[in-house]
């Protein structure tokens, strides 16, 4: 669903056994990663948030990580994809 929208890489294990992961603002210093979108809505609000709908991304909220070593880990993996 989101290849249509989105380029889509595939990362190594980033550390959240509970995936869906799904990581956007790829060129930002600090990239969004989400977890735990199973749902439709969860889905629906993730496009939203890709196409750039600021009112998703507060809607997320709940699905965002915040744990440092995850996110040190998906910037360093981005940053050798890229």
């Amino acid at each position: 669903m989101l290849a249509v929208d989105c380029d889509v890489i595939e990362l190594k294990c980033v550390g959240l056994c509970n995936g869906p992961v799904v990581v956007t603002d790829l060129d930002n210093s600090a990239p969004d990663v989400y977890c735990k979108l199973r749902s439709k809505s969860d889905r629906r609000l993730l496009r939203e948030r890709v196409t750039g709908d600021r009112r998703a991304r507060k809607k997320l909220v709940d699905k965002r990580v915040a744990r440092k070593k995850v996110l040190n880990v998906v910037s360093r993996q981005l940053r050798r994809v890229a």
